[in-house]
């Protein structure tokens, strides 16, 4: 019984070492299956790490050419800003300039309707003064014809460019030989002469004095002047 327990033990045992290398065998396998499968899963994974790798650096080149982009635009915009900005001032000036203008204009206006009215004024006052003119010129001749009308019953009177001139003659005036005293009947005509003159007003008397060609020239000019100063003291 001892030897028929044993045989199936060592029986048993025999069998266990030949399956040993098959279970060896299977567990290699297993193990290069597993193996493989790891190798190509981390295959897998580098390929798909490349890929993303690859992937993500395309990312990063169009996130910087995004970027690139934005910073153009962002650039543009800035200068798109500053072009509004610059039109806005310079329509603002343009602006001002135009109210400037238009104020300008307004005030021309106002001091050319000034200047026209002031002309106006001017011609009229103008005309009134020409008017005036005429008026005191018509009453000026009046008054001439009258004076002139007046002396010629007096001495001998007539009109000039110069003005009215008298001629008190020698038949008429005379003074002594030599003398540059008033004679009586000089005075008589020298006072009608004088009423005429005192009945007008805004003239000059001016009085020359004549003396024969007796004598030296330079004394009878200075009795030329003594006579024209006598009848001068004499109106006054």
């Amino acid at each position: 019984m001892p030897e028929t327990e044993q045989s199936p033990r060592q029986h048993s045992g025999t069998r266990s070492r030949r399956t040993l290398p098959i279970v060896g065998a299977i567990l290699t396998g297993a193990v290069l299956v597993v193996l493989w499968n790891i190798w190509t899963q981390v295959e897998e994974l580098e390929e798909g790490l490349e890929i993303s790798r690859n992937h993500g650096e395309s990312l990063e080149r169009e996130l910087e050419g995004v970027r690139r982009e934005a910073d153009e635009v962002r650039a543009e915009a800035d200068q798109a800003q500053s072009r509004a900005q610059s039109a806005e001032g310079e329509a603002q000036q343009l602006t001002q300039a135009r109210r400037q203008a238009e104020l300008e204009r307004e005030l021309a206006r106002e001091n050319a309707q000034r200047s026209e009215a002031a002309s106006q004024q001017a011609r009229r006052e103008a005309a009134r003064a020409r008017q005036e003119a005429d008026e005191i010129r018509k009453q000026r001749e009046q008054e001439l014809d009258r004076m002139q009308k007046a002396l010629s019953h007096i001495v001998d009177t007539r009109r000039t460019p110069l003005g009215m001139v008298m001629n008190l003659g020698e038949d008429s005036f005379l003074f002594d030989f030599d003398k540059d005293t008033l004679r009586s009947e000089n005075r008589e005509i020298l006072s009608r002469i004088a009423g005429v003159l005192l009945a007008s007003h805004g003239y000059r008397l001016y009085v020359y004095g004549h003396t024969d060609d007796t004598g030296p020239a330079t004394y009878n000019s200075s009795l030329s002047d003594r006579r024209a100063r006598s009848v001068r003291s004499y109106l006054v």
